[in-house]
């Protein structure tokens, strides 16, 4: 399961290595970055919003958003 972790910026803390394999980035190249380097543009900002007050309430979420690979796809 490709599956990441942010700190309360978004920053990436910790990625699965099926993520790694998934968006084709180094878990050294991810760490600390913004999790904005894999989002593809298409999923709506509501979608976000949903995402941060579900974690900042209780702390996970889960569903899928379309990502982008380090090579654009």
């Amino acid at each position: 399961m490709a599956i990441s972790s942010t700190d309360k910026e978004g920053n990436i803390i910790n990625v699965s290595s099926a993520f790694c394999n998934l968006t084709g980035y180094d878990e050294d190249e991810l760490m600390g970055r913004s999790h904005n380097i894999v989002s593809s543009g298409e999923t709506p900002n509501e979608i976000y919003k949903e995402l941060w007050q579900s974690l900042t309430t209780i702390g996970k979420w889960k569903d899928e958003i379309k990502n982008r690979n380090k090579d654009g796809n």
